[in-house]
């Protein structure tokens, strides 16, 4: 049986703003990133903001919690992307498609 490679992407690949349904996150090139949900009533200005990191194909999120302090990690396996597609699996086994809705390569800001 042969085993797959596993596909290296790069933080550039990732960085810019994503939507899959209501869900928006923007990942700055910077580490820096936003996640706000339209279903939910919320916009861009009132977004989670998090730090990420991406290592071949894994994507890990941290999203502080105010209230009581600390992080909770997100992990999801990046699976596919290219300049207009973002695929990604998370712990569950769920797959989400995002689109780019824009490029971003500088620090995303609360707009």
């Amino acid at each position: 049986k042969r085993r797959e490679k596993t596909p290296i992407y790069t933080m550039e690949q990732m960085a810019g703003e994503w939507v899959c349904g209501s869900r928006h996150e923007r990942f700055g090139i910077d580490g820096t990133g936003l996640k706000w949900d339209t279903g939910d009533d919320v916009q861009n200005f009132e977004g989670q903001p998090f730090s990420w990191t991406l290592t071949e194909n894994r994507l890990e999120a941290l999203y502080p919690m105010t209230t009581v302090g600390g992080v909770v990690p997100v992990r999801r396996q990046v699976v596919f992307i290219d300049s207009t597609t973002l695929v990604m699996r998370d712990e569950y086994g769920l797959v989400y498609s995002y689109s780019r809705t824009s490029p971003l390569l500088e620090k995303p800001e609360n707009r």
